[in-house]
């Protein structure tokens, strides 16, 4: 027979005739703590799956038991703005705003993208009351507190091009200031052997 709930703002026990056994026991909710959200039933105290199931399902105990409340904490997600790109964090394909409520173990997505002109630098995170943790892989971050993340870009360095033919600095083509890998094309007259020709410029 089932014999009892051990959870907040639900019965404490509740007995069963056979045939109500038989038949199932619907699971009651529970009202969590502020911070908390309730996830469902489980048959050990220390679950942390809601193994017997979630509230409004049937359990069919198989003896006397008691039923434990599973929770889960609720964390705050704080995102800086950056400056020269974007900070985007997903908790799956849903993307997370600042001051969202995120449940504990949750893995989230960090996706950082620079501005034209810019390259990416870091991304830092930072629980609280600690301090920042700077990051240039790995752009998963699974929560187990309050924190906060933000994002770093640099500026592409740029590089002049001066285009010579035979050894003679020519005036084809103006000299140009180019970014690291951008392309870079020169259109000289073919009858000096060189015509349309690309550079990729790195660091």
């Amino acid at each position: 027979m089932f014999s009892g709930f051990n959870t907040v703002d639900a019965p404490s026990t509740s007995s069963a005739t056979e045939e109500s056994v038989n038949a199932g026991i619907i699971l009651p909710d529970c009202t969590p703590e502020e911070g908390y959200v309730f996830k469902g039933w489980a048959t050990t105290a220390d679950a942390t799956i809601a193994d017997a199931g979630i509230a409004g399902t049937k359990y069919y105990p198989s003896s006397n038991c008691t039923l434990y409340a599973v929770y889960k904490a609720l964390y705050t997600v704080t995102i800086e703005i950056p400056e020269n790109g974007t900070l985007t964090i997903k908790n799956g394909e849903a993307v997370i705003t600042t001051g969202s409520s995120v449940e504990e173990g949750t893995i989230l997505t960090i996706e950082p993208t620079p501005n034209t002109g810019y390259k990416f630098k870091n991304w830092q995170y930072k629980v609280e009351g600690g301090s920042w943790i700077r990051k240039t892989t790995n752009f998963e971050y699974e929560v187990k507190n309050n924190v906060s993340f933000r994002a770093n870009f640099d500026e592409k360095e740029k590089y002049t091009i001066n285009y010579m033919v035979n050894g003679v600095n020519t005036n084809i083509m103006q000299s140009a200031n180019v970014l690291q890998s951008q392309m870079a094309q020169c259109c000289c007259d073919i009858r000096e052997g060189i015509s349309g020709v690309n550079y990729n410029i790195q660091s």
